[in-house]
C-alpha cells in the first residue's frame, strides 16, 4: 500500500513538473524572460557617479552589456578589448553603448580597479545582483547584445579571446 501511494506522489510530480516545462519548451523560452529575438529587459542601476541609467536610456542604440567583476581573471582579460572598442572612433560612429554591470562589488574596489588598468567605460552597479537574476546570468563573464531596436540578438557566455571575437560579435547588432 504504501509502495502505492508512494508511486502515486511521484507521478503526481512529475507531472506537474512537465506540465510546468512543457509550455517553456514549446516556447522556446527559459524561465529568467531573456530569449533572444525578444526585447531585452529594461533596467535601471546606478553609476560610478551616482547616477541612474536605464537600459531604455539607450534605446536607438547598439547595446553591449557585459557582466563582470575585478576578482575575475577572464573578466580581467577581456577589459582591455571592451575598452579598445570602446574608445574606436569607428565603434563610436555607429552609435555603439557598452554598459558593464559589475556584480557585487563596493563602488571603491571597482574604481580601484578602474583606475589601476586603466579603464574609462561606464560601470553600473548591480550591488544587490537583481539586474544580474533578470538577465540569468550564470557565470562572469557574460555578454548581451542588444539590437538598435531593443531586441536581444546574442549571448556570450565567457570572455572574449580577443577584440576581434568582440567585433565579430558586435557586428551582429550594428550592421542591421
Amino acid at each position: 500500500m504504501n509502495n502505492r501511494r508512494y508511486l502515486r506522489s511521484a507521478a503526481l510530480l512529475l507531472a506537474a513538473l512537465i506540465a510546468l516545462a512543457v509550455p517553456l519548451l514549446i516556447a522556446g523560452c527559459s524561465p529568467s524572460g531573456v530569449n533572444l529575438g525578444q526585447e531585452a529587459p529594461d533596467f535601471s542601476l546606478m553609476n560610478l557617479e551616482g547616477e541612474i541609467v536605464s537600459l531604455s536610456d539607450y534605446r536607438g542604440s547598439p547595446v553591449l552589456i557585459n557582466f563582470w567583476a575585478s576578482w575575475c581573471g577572464p573578466c580581467r582579460d577581456e577589459m582591455p578589448f571592451l575598452q579598445q572598442v570602446h574608445d574606436d572612433p569607428q565603434w563610436k560612429a555607429t552609435g555603439l553603448v557598452i554598459l558593464t554591470v559589475n556584480v557585487n562589488e563596493s563602488r571603491e574596489t571597482i574604481i580601484n580597479f578602474l583606475d589601476e588598468n586603466q579603464l574609462f567605460m561606464e560601470v553600473l552597479i548591480d550591488s544587490n545582483q537583481k539586474v544580474t537574476e533578470l538577465y540569468n546570468v550564470r557565470a562572469i563573464p557574460e555578454s548581451f547584445l542588444i539590437s538598435r531596436d531593443g531586441k536581444l540578438r546574442h549571448r556570450v557566455m565567457g570572455a572574449f579571446p580577443g577584440v576581434e571575437a568582440l567585433e565579430g560579435a558586435l557586428r551582429i547588432i550594428t550592421e542591421e
